[in-house]
């Protein structure tokens, strides 16, 4: 796949840009900080503070860093840009984003990264991985805006940081502290097919804690999404979310996050009549109704040490998922998915231009299909993976360098080692040329595995995880003090791609199916 992007479009434009995780007004320059927790005064060793400079937090795995240090080609959309466009929905304000790609139906909006499967982007929210390990990818429906929450967009392979799931790229919302927005902030609103969108929030924060908790509902009657359908499509989504940190000596900070998600509506099933001329299309399917629910949480605990220089970071996470869909006469599919993640990063700042982190990842995916009938085989399946990573990262006057290697420990598949290297050099004050390459690579799930429900969605378990390689170069310029562009030229190949098969109508001549070759991923059936 080979594209060239210019970032510079009407919406680029809008976007482009990169925001504070927290602002400080600092007389009369807004300063831009990030908080490692203790006071909340600019200039305490608890900020670290960059006026009039862009930060981002999920290009590295060991803290944020300056922007215009990362070698890639990354965006990010600021508090200020969600609450001036009035964005509900995240996945309506990555539409307008260069190089990403949103669609869907009722149940499961998708998000892709330049060409790549859904399933090929890792979507964090407050640091927690959120895609459902039955399915294989995220719902980016069900992400709605809370006041003050952020979004950063890094295109281009990242399993080098992040293992699977990350060939495309990463999506991390991270929504505010409550040291960096605290106070009461609501909204309410209403608008047509019956549609209620409404949002609060409450952050606080002392000298050595912060905490926040948010809500938002969105209820809708929605409109048809069948072709020549009459049959509205609503539905009804709930989120809680929270989040806090507290330091419980100067070097120690603890923090947790935890966030529910349920969403309820209609949806209409695909027409699998194989002698009808709408076979394969969505119809109207009435009675047919959904119901996702996912609990996300994390627990971490940071200890600096070396006077700041040298940092150990351990955290946890869990992730569960539960899906169903139901008709007049009862479930037809539902799935549960679990994840537990447990990760300890250190990093060592060897001077000022020198930063060397080191990380270990251990995680156990669950999936079980609870389709009930006695048709579907109901019993857990597990994949099991430990991560090793080594990131260095050079950060100079003019020339920054970046280079990352990871090997995963597969208890199912081959193990694999990805790669990520990148350079950046300012040509002037306003003109940056950078390059990149990288490796990722995504294993295969429960469906494709194992199949679903009846024997209509045949799994292949001798399939392999899918590669993935590529390049880019790009220029970045700086257009006066509110306007940037970014051109990019990317290149990149995906090898062992695993697809769906259908199988022909009856009323076709039957025709042999060729092998494929031994170096083929293989495929799954339906």
């Amino acid at each position: 796949m080979k594209n060239f992007a210019l970032l510079g479009s009407v919406a680029g434009a809008a976007l482009v840009g990169a925001a504070p995780v927290w602002a400080q007004e600092d007389g009369k320059t807004q300063g831009q900080c990030y908080v490692t927790g203790g006071s909340d005064e600019p200039g305490s060793e608890a900020w670290t503070c960059y006026p009039g400079k862009d930060i981002l937090v999920a290009a590295s795995r060991d803290a944020a860093f300056l922007r215009e240090d990362y070698t890639g080609s990354a965006l990010v959309i600021t508090p200020e840009q969600l609450e001036n466009r009035q964005t509900r929905d995240i996945a309506d304000i990555l539409r307008d984003v260069p190089g990403v790609a949103v669609a869907g139906v009722a149940g499961q909006t998708q998000i892709r990264l330049r060409g790549s499967e859904a399933n090929h982007v890792l979507v964090l929210v407050d640091g927690i991985e959120v895609s459902d390990p039955f399915a294989g990818e995220f719902d980016v429906g069900t992400l709605q805006a809370e006041p003050g929450a952020r979004v950063e967009v890094l295109r281009g392979q990242q399993s080098a940081l992040y293992g699977p799931d990350a060939i495309g790229g990463v999506i991390a919302y991270e929504s505010a502290s409550g040291r960096g927005r605290p106070g009461f902030a609501a909204r309410l609103e209403g608008g047509t097919d019956n549609t209620i969108n409404g949002a609060l929030r409450y952050g606080a924060f002392g000298d050595s804690w912060d905490a926040a908790l948010s809500a938002v509902v969105v209820s809708t009657d929605g409109q048809p999404n069948a072709r020549g359908g009459t049959r509205d499509i609503g539905r009804d989504s709930y989120t809680l979310a929270g989040k806090g940190s507290v330091e419980l000596a100067d070097a120690l900070t603890l923090r947790a996050a935890a966030r529910f998600i349920r969403t309820e509506g209609q949806t209409n099933d695909s027409n699998f009549d194989t002698a009808s001329p709408t076979f394969g299309f969505i119809i109207d399917s009435p009675g047919v109704t959904f119901t996702n629910e996912a609990i996300y949480a994390l627990v971490g605990a940071k200890l600096d040490t070396l006077d700041g220089r040298w940092t150990h970071d351990l955290s946890a996470q869990i992730a569960n998922v539960n899906r169903e869909t139901d008709s007049p006469f009862g479930i037809t599919s539902a799935s549960e998915g679990d994840r537990f993640k447990a990760s300890y990063v250190t990093a060592f700042k060897l001077a000022d231009e020198h930063n060397l982190t080191v990380a270990a990842d251990y995680e156990v995916e669950g999936f079980r299909n609870t389709t009930p009938g006695g048709f579907a085989f109901n019993g857990r399946r597990e994949i099991e993976q430990v991560g090793l990573v080594g990131e260095y990262r050079y950060s100079g006057e003019a020339f920054d360098l970046s280079a990352a290697l990871r090997h995963d420990f597969n208890d199912l598949f081959r193990d694999a080692t990805t790669f990520r290297v990148g350079a950046g050099y300012r040509v002037t004050d306003t003109t940056r040329l950078r390059a990149a390459a990288g490796s990722g690579v995504k294993n295969p799930g429960f469906f494709e595995l194992y199949g679903f429900v009846d024997g209509r969605f045949i799994g292949n378990a001798a399939l392999r995880p899918e590669k993935s390689t590529g390049w880019e170069v790009g220029l970045d310029q700086q257009l006066g003090d509110s306007a940037s562009v970014a051109v990019t030229y990317f290149d990149s190949e995906l090898e062992g791609e695993i697809f769906t098969t259908f199988p022909r109508r009856p009323s076709s001549p039957p025709r042999p199916i060729a092998p494929r070759p031994a170096s083929s991923a293989g495929s799954k059936c339906h």
